[in-house]
Formats: structure tokens, C-alpha cells, sequence
């Protein structure tokens, strides 16, 4: 029921998978109710007031108005069902867009950390004639602590500003 996607939508834990083809299916389904049901709310006045009284008797009209008042009512709440199935597709998409979101961001904070390692890097992969750091005996070791604290100062700065 539309009750029960809305429901999954809503709950954090909870896995929805097939919601979507749930809620297409729903609204194919209410199209194809409302695709019969409409011809007969159109025709049924043609026979409740017909221009030949000698077609339908008299005693018979009020069971054509009953009937009536039954397509009117069923048109009404295939509408409603209408606007709750385009309100869970919203849910749905919705959902979809802060799944998304939530990718982009943890992404982003990756960029962020290894930007400037990259920028470390690049510069000393450099081919320069004149590189003190690449000729001191403990150069390897001031490269890799210099990228090791870049990398959790910017991880720590991150951590500070609430990314994540």
C-alpha cells in the first residue's frame, strides 16, 4: 500500500529497493482505473435523463443516479490516491537526491584531504638540478611526515567545520 512505501521512504534503516517500481506500478494502476471509470461518469447522464423516456423505466432511474453518485465517488478518491502516489514519488525522488548528496559530500572530503598531498608530491617530483631535501639522509622521512601531518591537519580542519 502507499501507506507502507511512504513508511519505508521515511525510515532511515529501512531498505527500499523496489519502492520505486511500487510506486510506478500504483500509479499505472490508478491510470488504468481512472481510464475506465471516467467513459462511464460521462455516459451514465445520457441514460439517467435520455431524450426517449421508452428506454429505461421509471423505477429504474434510481439505481442510475446510486450509481452514479458511485462513479463520482470513485472519481474523487482515484484522485486522491493520485496526489498520495505523486507525494511518495516526491518522497522517493527526494531520498534518491540525499543519497546522492550524501556520495557527493564523502567524495569532497576525500578530494579535500589528498589535494594537497597531490600538490606535495607533484612539486617534489619535480626534476630540478637544486633539491636540498632529496640529498639529506632523513628526506624520505621529513616527506612522509610532512604529508602524514597535511593529511590530518586537513582532516582535523574538516572534522572542525562539521563535514563530516
Amino acid at each position: 500500500s502507499l501507506e507502507n512505501m511512504e513508511e519505508c521512504l521515511l525510515d532511515p534503516n529501512a531498505k527500499d529497493d523496489n519502492v520505486g517500481p511500487q510506486i510506478l506500478a500504483a500509479r499505472k494502476n490508478i491510470q488504468r482505473m481512472r481510464r475506465s471509470i471516467i467513459p462511464l461518469k460521462e455516459q451514465l447522464p445520457r441514460l439517467i435523463h435520455p431524450d426517449d423516456t421508452d428506454l429505461i423505466r421509471k423505477e429504474n432511474m434510481a439505481y442510475l443516479v446510486d450509481i452514479n453518485d458511485h462513479l463520482q465517488l470513485a472519481i474523487q478518491l482515484l484522485e486522491a490516491a493520485r496526489e498520495e502516489v505523486s507525494a511518495v514519488l516526491d518522497l522517493n525522488i527526494a531520498n534518491n537526491d540525499l543519497k546522492r548528496n550524501d556520495i557527493m559530500k564523502r567524495l569532497t572530503v576525500v578530494s579535500t584531504i589528498f589535494i594537497p598531498l597531490t600538490f606535495i608530491v607533484g612539486v617534489w617530483g619535480m626534476n630540478f638540478k637544486f633539491m636540498p631535501e632529496t640529498e639529506w639522509e632523513y628526506g624520505y622521512t621529513f616527506a612522509w611526515i610532512i604529508l602524514i601531518v597535511t593529511g590530518l591537519l586537513t582532516w582535523w580542519y574538516l572534522i572542525k567545520r562539521k563535514w563530516f
